[in-house]
């Protein structure tokens, strides 16, 4: 189905409802229950306990008739839906619509005001979750999977290949396919010279380290590869990957603490910097560093930034 009316709450008794209610979930969770059972078992939990009605099974592509098909759904349980709205422990009750994203700069897709005024009658609210082009109907028939997709509270994933298929990341959203792996997270930090005639020697003894990468002007990785076009001199800490961000920053500053002003000299003839990196296959995390790794940045008066691959 591609709209669906989505009801939960944090208190909601959703068993009392499914054995008194008049309306049939097609999805029900519960709070304290695994948000992905399937793929994370042991992964983030239901803050809230709710359930999803079937309004239209009309495809991303025909909005308009999902629209329809709502109006007189609304019309014709319109008892039935009240009673769900303000049944205890109802805290947030809205018809999410899928709506395929069109290859247009600006899509705008119209609410009749029947459904508006019937909406507003009943207490819902009203959601367009748009989704690729590539989640159509006639793609959605072949895996032989319903559409139930999105929603802040309606990620419902369930083991049945006929129920909503939920996915850990984007690309798996966007593929169809899922990767079993277990989610990582890396981290690196390294300090970067470049420019000509860089005095490599002088700055790995001023510095006490050897460099991770180096290389000069002309050089190239592989036969195929292109040529630098400068020379360059970097230096990473050996630390595991996995450690945070903010260790990997540490341990760089204390190489550089005692040659700060060297580094700054340094500034005057060749480009110099400290590039972060941040690499995970999970597309919904994030990081934080501590306030005291941004004393490097402020000392060297160079950017904080971060490259972030997600894969």
């Amino acid at each position: 189905m591609s709209a669906v009316l989505r009801v939960c709450g944090r208190d909601f008794d959703v068993d009392r409802y499914c054995a008194q209610g008049a309306l049939a979930p097609c999805a029900v969770y519960r709070r304290g229950e695994p948000v992905y059972p399937a793929s994370q078992p042991h992964g983030r939990r239901n803050e809230q306990s709710g359930v999803h009605i079937a309004v239209s099974d009309a495809a991303f592509e025909e909005f308009p008739r999902q629209v329809e098909e709502a109006v007189v759904f609304l019309r014709t349980h319109y008892e039935e839906v009240r009673q769900l709205v303000q049944f205890p422990g109802v805290e947030l009750a809205y018809l999410d619509f899928g709506v395929a994203r069109r290859e247009v700069e600006v899509q705008c897709d119209y609410l009749p005001p029947e459904l508006v005024r019937l909406a507003g009658e009943l207490g819902l609210g009203i959601e367009l979750s748009q989704y690729p082009a590539l989640l159509s109907s006639e793609r959605r028939s072949e895996n032989g999977a319903s559409a139930d997709w999105g929603g802040d509270s309606g990620d419902v994933p369930v083991d049945d290949p006929h129920d909503p298929k939920s996915f850990r990341t984007l690309k798996g959203f966007l593929t169809g396919e899922e990767v079993d792996e277990a989610n990582y997270f890396c981290f690196s930090a390294t300090l970067r010279i470049h420019g000509d005639d860089i005095p490599f020697e002088e700055i790995s003894q001023r510095l006490g380290v050897q460099p991770t990468v180096v290389h000069r002007k002309g050089d190239r990785r592989g036969p195929r590869s292109p040529a630098y076009r400068d020379d360059a001199w970097h230096f990473q800490p050996s630390l595991p990957e996995t450690e945070p961000l903010e260790q990997h920053i540490e341990a760089l500053w204390q190489i550089m603490r005692s040659q700060l002003d060297y580094l700054k000299a340094l500034k005057q003839r060749f480009k110099v910097d400290v590039f972060c990196g941040y690499r995970s296959n999970c597309d919904y995390a994030g990081f934080e560093v501590s306030h005291r790794c941004l004393e490097l940045f402020t000392a060297l008066e160079v950017p904080f930034g971060v490259s972030v691959i997600v894969a």
